[in-house]
């Protein structure tokens, strides 16, 4: 077969799909990632509810004239701010990937790009959330220690603390490892491949 009779059947009907199937496979795509992005949305949204509420509560405690002493008892403050802190670049990496896709209903091939980076940013927010459960299990001794100190916690919280807090940890981070890999790994290879189907 010579490169004439090639090029034919590449440009021939059958080699090419119907523009209502097009446009229906295109707003398959655009309603996968409009279904990622208000799932972001949503979860993240109740992430900072959660954490206002615990925010607001320990100013109510400080206002009340609760003791807080910042030099003592810094890594219990640190614990609050390190998921506030993962949420504000969870947002800030979600507003950028928004400005870089802010128009993938163009074609076939801008839907998936925005939606391989959709992908990307999932597998790297996983990463920094695998990272968030390390560091709160290297500060949980520091957080027993200063609260046991300040006379604000007993052996009551060695259990919690030591036992029942590290195995819910690492019963989620299984979780993420069981999602990184067989959702997000093999939804990244299936986005690549059609994304070399339409150049």
């Amino acid at each position: 077969m010579n490169n004439n009779e090639l090029e034919n059947i590449w440009n021939s009907p059958a080699n090419r799909p119907e523009p209502a199937a097009v446009t229906a496979q295109m707003e398959q795509y655009l309603k996968r990632l409009r279904g990622r992005h208000r799932g972001f949305v949503i979860i993240t949204s109740l992430a900072g509810l959660w954490l206002a509420v615990i925010l607001i509560r320990l100013g109510y405690f400080v206002a009340g004239g609760g003791a807080l002493r910042l030099s003592q008892e810094w890594g219990a403050v640190g614990m609050l701010l390190l998921p506030l802190t993962v949420l504000i670049v969870f947002a800030v990496q979600f507003r950028r990937h928004c400005r870089v896709n802010a128009e993938p209903e163009r074609s076939i091939h801008t839907s998936l790009l925005a939606l391989l980076d959709e992908n990307r940013l999932a597998r790297l927010r996983l990463k920094i959330i695998a990272g968030l459960y390390a560091a709160v299990m290297l500060i949980i001794p520091l957080v027993v220690h200063q609260l046991r100190a300040a006379g604000k916690a007993g052996d009551e919280i060695l259990v919690p603390a030591f036992v029942l807090l590290p195995l819910l940890l690492l019963a989620l981070l299984c979780g993420l490892i069981f999602h990184y890999r067989t959702r997000l790994l093999p939804r990244h290879r299936e986005l690549k491949e059609l994304l070399a189907a339409y150049p």
